[in-house]
């Protein structure tokens, strides 16, 4: 039998189309000058520890930790990339990614939007290489109030892998929301004033060099950074955030990016 070379192709991260929210998801109109702000913690205990354990599989040699903050890591100590035997939309990854959460009790009834990514592999010998079999799916779960997503420089949130065999990695950070009013600043930046801030400074760093996304993703979001709440646009290649820049409404600043 030939020898394979095995080589993984991340033909992700596909961050593909936005997977329907629990229907619990708060509703509600975005408002600059009324921030959520993260209070106290309803984050993992750390006498939880062995319960988790349990569930999760544990065994020597995986990563398992639980932060003074309440933030549970995980990974999985395993590099052998089994194909996942399944074909998933991304509905179908999300609630299977909801299941293992609720078997962990960490699952959280709305206030939440879910993105997914797939991992694929392909498998070369001497005829080439064969079409690409997903091996690990990722479901990123944001955290949202008012139907408007909230992340911060400490990432609240939940990160969770799996493939056929289990879960392969958790990410868990997930703090209590209260609303805190802010002085009035003035006016907003429009959408259109964001994105003329965003040309004008890749061209600044870029020059001719490249172009910036032809189509980008502008969105409205809160970024708490260094425990204080900004009112956003989001400008990135996709619905993850990815390559994004974080302008703030209010003073035009470049937060991120």
């Amino acid at each position: 039998m030939k020898k394979r070379t095995i080589f993984i192709a991340v033909l992700a991260v596909l961050l593909i189309a936005l997977t329907a929210c629990s229907p619990a998801q708060p509703s509600g109109e975005f408002n600059p000058r009324e921030v959520p702000v993260f209070v106290g913690s309803d984050s993992t205990p750390a006498d939880r520890q062995e319960d988790l354990k349990q569930v999760l599989g544990w065994k020597e040699g995986d990563t398992f930790r639980i932060s003074e903050e309440g933030q549970l890591t995980y990974y999985r100590n395993d590099n052998d990339f089994q194909d996942s035997g399944m074909t998933l939309s991304d509905a179908e990854a999300t609630e299977r990614a909801e299941q293992f959460l609720s078997n962990l009790g960490l699952l959280h009834r709305g206030g939440y939007r879910t993105t997914v990514s797939r991992i694929s592999r392909s498998v070369m010998d001497g005829s080439g290489a064969s079409d690409p079999v997903i091996v690990e799916y990722t479901v990123s779960f944001y955290r949202v109030h008012n139907g408007v997503d909230v992340v911060s420089d400490q990432e609240d949130g939940i990160l969770l892998s799996f493939d056929a065999k289990g879960i392969t990695s958790l990410r868990y950070f997930w703090r209590d929301i209260a609303v805190q009013k802010i002085s009035d600043k003035g006016s907003l930046l429009t959408k259109e004033a964001a994105l003329e801030v965003y040309n004008n400074r890749w061209d600044e760093r870029h020059g001719d060099c490249c172009d910036p996304h032809p189509d980008p993703d502008i969105r409205e979001a809160y970024l708490n950074i260094e425990n204080t709440t900004r009112p956003c646009w989001v400008i990135s290649e996709d619905e993850a955030y990815t390559n994004a820049w974080w302008i703030d409404m209010f003073t035009g600043e470049i937060l991120a990016g």
